[in-house]
């Protein structure tokens, strides 16, 4: 089971063009989660990285759907912030 990666909280933006999404693995070293946001292009099915952190989550889309807005924490004492991608 600690091979898996999975993918969680998937949002299709407003126009149905795109898919941002959390991908999950486990840190088998940490003994923990790891997550970072992905986007995908839902007519082709490719998908490339939007976050490099390491507990990025909960990607939304503003209802334009020109940026996706996640919360991030850097650190595991830190607090979460709100992070706006294009």
């Amino acid at each position: 089971m600690l091979a898996f990666v999975w993918i969680a909280d998937p949002q299709i933006s407003p126009d149905g063009t795109k898919v941002a999404f959390t991908r999950v693995h486990v840190d088998r070293e940490a003994d923990e989660y790891r997550t970072t946001l992905w986007i995908g292009d839902t007519s082709r099915g490719d998908a490339r990285p939007l976050t490099s952190g390491d507990r990025d989550s909960q990607p939304r889309w503003s209802p334009t759907a020109r940026a996706s807005r996640s919360c991030a924490r850097r650190r595991p004492s830190s607090p979460a912030s709100s992070t706006c991608c294009r």
